[in-house]
């Protein structure tokens, strides 16, 4: 009989440095398979304006107009924010799918007439989950300059990008202040 291989235990990080270079990695390899999806998706045959989500588009479109954008531009914009706002610090690997969910739920709330792609309602949730993180007025006079511009421009769907901005912030918001008694809690009652 053969010996069965040594059990290989994860490495975990053992000081803030470790701990720094552990997050920097995670956030480039998310970022490279998101930004791999998206491009996939762009490259698809499918006119973007069929999978965007508008008051007259199927209930569908409402998963899948994240993954579609209106041209190359546009998805490297969304995929350079991503990588940029993109942090693990308050809900760790929770972090992606709740922005998209943030994302899908202001797609409900903030329909327009015109089809709306991209992955941009997550990267503004994303800066929403951030600002409780930085909490300084630097940050927020530089998000509000980013959303007040994008009203100025009729394409954008600025309604979506500030309730994802708002949204991400509650939740984050919500989280940290909450987090200490849940854990209380369960320390008690474990």
């Amino acid at each position: 009989l053969l010996p069965y291989p040594p059990v290989r235990k994860s490495h975990t990080p053992q000081n803030k440095e470790e701990m720094r270079l552990f997050r920097e990695k995670a956030k480039i390899k998310t970022s490279v398979y998101v930004s791999l999806i998206l491009l996939a998706c762009f490259l698809l045959p499918i006119a973007p304006q069929r999978m965007g989500v508008s008051i007259s588009s199927p209930w569908w479109t409402h998963l899948s107009f994240l993954f579609f954008h209106a041209g190359f531009i546009h998805f490297l914009a969304n995929a350079y924010a991503f990588y940029y706002f993109y942090s693990t610090w308050l809900f760790g690997r929770c972090t992606l799918p709740i922005s998209i969910f943030i994302a899908i739920l202001s797609s409900f709330l903030a329909v327009s007439t015109a089809p709306t792609v991209g992955f941009s309602g997550v990267v503004f949730a994303l800066i929403g989950i951030n600002a409780v993180y930085y909490m300084s007025a630097r940050y927020f006079v530089s998000v509000s300059i980013v959303l007040g511009a994008g009203f100025l421009w009729p394409s954008f769907n600025s309604l979506m990008h500030l309730l994802c901005f708002i949204l991400g912030f509650i939740a984050a918001y919500l989280y940290k202040h909450l987090a200490p008694y849940i854990d209380e809690y369960r320390r008690i009652n474990s």
